[in-house]
């Protein structure tokens, strides 16, 4: 349960963080536009999900695909968003795109039986062999 000294430590941190910021990093009219940018990538991201849901819609895939390719597809574009939001703070993006991919690599390597398994259950929705309720 969380108490009253909790969130103030919060809220202080916060605070300091911002000063930080304000004496070191950024200034606040460039804070200001970093937030304009973030609201304008989350609305293009919130129209790019629309557009797709529109799309794979019209596809004849099972319920369970669309919402794990609309997932998939949400999440790449959540850390292009990342990408931009790093790279006009002036933050290097191309070491932290090579990270994820090392990363992305390093992890499909490790999980290469349960992502086969995923691969085949994506297959089997997409040609549905049998559908829900089948006994």
């Amino acid at each position: 349960m969380p108490n009253g000294t909790d969130s103030t430590e919060t809220t202080q941190t916060v605070w300091n963080i911002l000063t930080l910021l304000k004496k070191q990093l950024i200034s606040w009219e460039s804070l200001l536009e970093l937030a304009l940018l973030l609201a304008v990538c989350l609305i293009a991201v919130k129209v790019l999900m629309a557009l797709a849901r529109r799309a794979i819609s019209r596809t004849s895939l099972d319920k369970s695909a669309h919402r794990f390719l609309l997932s998939a597809l949400r999440g790449v574009l959540l850390l292009v968003v990342l990408c931009v939001l790093l790279g006009y703070l002036g933050i290097p993006t191309a070491s932290l795109v090579a990270v994820l991919g090392v990363a992305g690599l390093a992890l499909s390597l490790a999980l290469q039986g349960i992502l086969a398994n995923l691969a085949g259950g994506l297959m089997l929705l997409g040609s549905k062999p049998f559908t829900a309720g089948d006994y």
